[in-house]
């Protein structure tokens, strides 16, 4: 039975395809480094960017000035930690109709909504005051936890907080950072949203499509997650564990524990909780 849905975030409730994105030649230019070495620095620093190491762009950039030997300019920096905040706010407030309206139908047919994302701190600033925070019942970000997909940690950090296993839930994502295998090996029940990277250049979708259709099947529309669920057809769609014979010992989600309790000022936090009567 499904009892929850975990959604990714970027490219399957949101999409970037129309951010404002300011090229790593103008990063480089204004802060006046070497574009190649400072987009060879930024690459570097990607992992540590998703799982919270550094609290906001504006320290990364700083890093990055630190590390090619070239003085910190703040008031570029100040600049462009500003617009890619912006940029990336706009996100949650231009928000897709019918990803709304599939939130709140699925919660009215009892089943929960969880948000797993690979994000960085400044990405996601005004989650809080989206729509989107209001229609789910936890969500779990990488950089406040401190681990990323695919590993299995932030899909069973999720599981715990909505009180679910892992085997109880289908995963909903477009395939980047891997993370559909990564469900799958849990026992979720996996489905490729494709409604967003459909819209992409042909390329992209090209290279995309390779990769991910032989094994995760397409959801093009939203309303095609709805009427799945509606009509069961989620119970027998092949996970990466389905060939397991014989009922296995429930997932120890509760020792899936967060480094980042209690770290103070309370940033850090161990998931984040739909906000009551809100």
């Amino acid at each position: 039975m499904i009892k929850a849905v975990l959604f990714d975030l970027f490219e399957t409730l949101i999409t970037e395809r129309n951010r404002t994105i300011i090229p790593g030649s103008v990063v480089a230019e204004r802060l006046g480094l070497d574009e190649r070495a400072s987009t060879a620095q930024w690459r570097a620093r990607m992992q540590a960017r998703m799982i919270g190491t550094f609290p906001d762009y504006a320290s990364v950039l700083v890093d990055i000035c630190s590390a090619l030997g070239a003085p910190a300019n703040m008031e570029a920096i100040r600049r462009l930690q500003e617009e890619r905040v912006a940029s990336h706010a706009e996100l949650f407030y231009n928000l897709d109709p019918n990803v709304l309206d599939m939130l709140e139908k699925i919660r009215a047919m009892g089943i929960k909504t969880g948000l797993v994302s690979n994000a960085s701190c400044e990405e996601i600033t005004a989650w809080e005051d989206s729509p989107l925070s209001k229609l789910i019942d936890a969500a779990v970000f990488s950089c406040e936890v401190g681990f990323t997909k695919p590993g299995p940690e932030i899909y069973l950090t999720a599981c715990e907080q909505l009180g679910v296993d892992p085997r109880e839930c289908i995963y909903v994502g477009d395939g980047g950072s891997n993370e559909l295998p990564g469900a799958a090996a849990l026992g979720m029940k996996i489905r490729r949203a494709t409604w967003f990277t459909d819209q992409f250049p042909e390329e992209y979708r090209i290279n995309h499509d390779q990769k991910w259709d032989v094994n995760y099947p397409k959801l093009r529309t939203p309303a095609e997650l709805l009427e799945e669920i509606r009509n069961r057809g989620m119970n027998t769609l092949v996970t990466a564990t389905q060939h397991l014979s014989q009922p296995c010992e429930p997932l120890p989600v509760k020792d899936c524990r967060v480094r980042h309790e209690g770290k103070e000022n309370g940033k850090k936090r161990h998931f984040r909780m739909r906000r009551e009567n809100s």
